[in-house]
């Protein structure tokens, strides 16, 4: 079960179009959306759907705008684009809640932008025009309060349509937008391998190559004058480990069963102990505990802020230049959603 919101692309064009990295064919489809209402245009049939679903934070979509480009975004009315967030209110469209307000907009108001810019367009018709002003991969979001994510019940989705778009894999998204990356192949049989454990390590290794890009692109309104940003900071990238994968994964299972917090699992075990027993030095690994998010990009951003930690331990610890392997485990959490935890580690320790 995907845990980050996954959201399905469709490609549709007169002719089929093949993704030269996975060999993936998007056939064209020749059956009718939901109606757009008699005022606006009908949709092109060079277009890209994707059906983004109801969550906290924003999705990359692995569609690239090149500036200057005339975008195009219709939201396909009907059940299909409904959603909700507040617990005690009935769904709502892409304009969201006129009595809830964040930033003078509605909350839940459907929201996209370019990743290399930070204005966002406020979707409010059925169909809605750009100029794109950079160039970059597309960010859908709702307006939601960040501070407040503990306090929403994701529910429901958008289906979008976009013309004006170039759609490419993930990793062709991460060379256009300048970051490097480790590729993986999803995997049903090896669990270090989900699909949500590659989107997370994929952010986390942007982080690490780039993270004044990093920064720039991802978190918006972020006031840098605690973090070196203006040097360009070398760190190896971060590959997924199995073995770290199994601790992390055991630490999280408990704290998610019992509805627990911190670094003490209910059986007051320690990772710390877990590790002990490997012969595992202290000095070669670090653990990260995000709770209540179960989007790859605002977990790494919670690492990033470190509102929480001391002395911005977390920061520390995803820019470490001695980490190469990582280990990553997100479950739903009973008390608080979900629970993500995250081992850093050297290449002494379980080097594959």
């Amino acid at each position: 079960m995907g845990l980050c919101g996954t959201s399905s692309i469709v490609v549709k064009n007169r002719d089929s179009l093949k993704s030269k990295s996975n060999n993936t064919t998007y056939n064209s489809n020749t059956e009718k959306s939901s109606s757009i209402p008699k005022e606006e245009n009908m949709i092109p049939q060079n277009k890209i759907e994707i059906i983004f679903q109801a969550m906290i934070g924003e999705k990359e979509y692995p569609i690239y705008i090149k500036k200057n480009s005339e975008i195009v975004i219709y939201v396909i009315p009907g059940y299909s684009s409904l959603w909700g967030f507040l617990p005690n209110e009935e769904l709502t469209d892409f304009k969201g809640y006129e009595n809830y307000k964040y930033n003078n907009l509605n909350i839940g108001n459907l929201l996209i932008r370019i990743s290399s810019s930070n204005k966002y367009i406020n979707i409010t018709h059925y169909k809605n025009s750009f100029k794109a002003s950079e160039s970059g991969s597309l960010m859908v979001s709702a307006n939601l309060d960040p501070s407040n994510y503990l306090s929403y019940t994701p529910n429901g989705s958008m289906n979008i349509n976009i013309v004006g778009g170039i759609y490419y894999d993930e990793y062709k998204i991460d060379e256009l937008t300048e970051f490097k990356y480790i590729q993986y192949e999803n995997s049903k049989t090896s669990k270090h391998l989900s699909e949500e454990n590659i989107n997370i390590s994929r952010y986390i290794n942007k982080a690490r190559s780039n993270i004044k890009k990093y920064i720039h692109d991802y978190i918006i309104d972020f006031n840098t004058n605690d973090i070196n940003i203006n040097e360009k900071i070398e760190l190896p990238l971060c590959k997924i480990n199995d073995k770290l994968y199994e601790i992390a994964e055991e630490h999280c299972q408990k704290l998610c069963k019992d509805g627990t917090s911190g670094n003490i699992d209910p059986d007051g075990i320690l990772a710390k102990k877990i590790m002990k027993e490997q012969n595992i030095s202290p000095k070669d690994w670090a653990e990260c505990i995000i709770f209540g998010i179960d989007n790859p990009i605002s977990i790494v951003n919670f690492l990033i802020i470190d509102k929480y930690s001391k002395k911005k331990k977390y920061r520390k610890i995803l820019l470490n230049k001695k980490y190469t392997q990582i280990g990553i485990s997100l479950n739903k959490h009973i008390s608080y959603g979900f629970c993500c935890i995250i081992i850093f580690s050297t290449s002494k320790v379980f080097d594959q």
